[in-house]
Formats: structure tokens, sequence, C-alpha cells
């Protein structure tokens, strides 16, 4: 397993040590925005197909996203199919959620979807989402959380935070509900990876 980072640019440079291993199956996983309205945070996303902001297309494999979503549902966890988008930037207001998902009916976004399923077009291989809500459609992400997220790793730069919550303590609030959501998003995430993947 290599870790894409959490942002469009980190998934790109990551990408050619996943096609040097051999890979048969892409799988693309972590969190993502929920653009549809009700999605809440620890929601699982399994597409069936990916859309980027220029209107392409790919569509997921449907044995492996179908195995997972079965096994999604074994375990009783909450899931979505839709149509996921991929961005190269987080939509980070409640205003830019609602204006996407008119434009184009998907029910979340990322940023690593789209650059892994046109790779793994190129390449000739399987490919197939798992993500998990973390922010829904009328969370609004102040631009210190979102700077507070390392390039390389996509993981939250702790001192980064708290210098920016000393700076501005107005974005404590914010940051403490995303803290709930991120809990429920990555317990989802952990309940479906936690044994073998059926793919």
């Amino acid at each position: 397993m290599v870790h894409g980072g959490g942002t469009a640019d980190a998934a790109r440079r990551r990408l050619p040590e996943l096609m040097g291993r051999g890979a048969e199956l892409l799988l693309s996983v972590g969190y993502s925005g929920g653009l549809m309205p009700g999605l809440t945070p620890g929601t699982l996303v399994i597409p069936e197909t990916v859309v980027d902001a220029a209107g392409r297309r790919w569509s997921c494999d449907t044995a492996a996203a179908g195995r997972l979503r079965e096994a999604a549902r074994q375990l009783g966890l909450p899931l979505e199919e839709g149509l996921m988008l991929g961005a190269d930037t987080p939509a980070a207001t409640a205003d830019v959620k609602r204006d996407l998902h008119r434009a184009t009916a998907a029910v979340a976004v990322d940023l690593e979807s789209h650059l892994l399923a046109e790779a793994a077009a190129e390449a000739g291989l399987a490919f197939a989402v798992v993500r998990t809500v973390l922010d829904d459609a009328a969370t609004e992400l102040p631009p210190p959380i979102l700077q507070a997220v390392d390039p390389d790793s996509g993981r939250p730069r702790l001192g980064y935070l708290l210098g920016a919550v000393v700076r501005r303590p107005r974005i404590l609030p914010a940051l403490l509900r995303l803290g709930r959501a991120n809990a429920a998003a990555k317990a989802s995430l952990r309940s479906l990876l936690s044994r073998p993947l059926p793919l």
C-alpha cells in the first residue's frame, strides 16, 4: 500500500511508485467532503463512477465496488453509491459544495480519486474508490484548518493548528466540530479496513 497524501499534488507524486509495484487494482481510500445534503460524517462513499472538473468520467470496477459495498452492508455501515467528484482544490464552503452538487450531481468530492482513475485507465488497470465523508455539505472549513494539512502525508499539523487557534480563537468551534466528524469518519473506514478487503 502506498499512501497518497491528502492533496492532488501529493497523489500525483506517488503515482509512479504505485504503478512501479505491479499493482493490478488501484484503490482510492480516504476522506471526502459531502456534497449531497443529508450525507453525514462517517458515511462510506463507494461510487460507480468518478468525474473530474472537466467532465471526464471513469467507471469503477463493478465487481470490486460491489464486493466492497456488500462488506460495508454486512458491517451495518452507512453507505452511499452515487458519483464521486475529483477536484484539485478543497470544497471549503457550503456555497461551493452546493454549486458543485448542482453542477455535477456528485454526492461527494475528494482530491485524489480522479488522478488514480486516470492513471488506472492509462495502464489498463482496475480501479475502485472507498471514501468516508468528513465534512458534510453544510460544513464550512476555515482557511487555517485547510492550511494545517501536511501536503505530503495528508495529516494535520498539530503545532500549526494550535498556533492558528491562538491567533484566531473564533475557529475553535469549527475545529471541535471537525474533530467529532473526523472520529466518525475514521471509525467507518477502520471498520471496513480492519479485515482483508474482498478484492
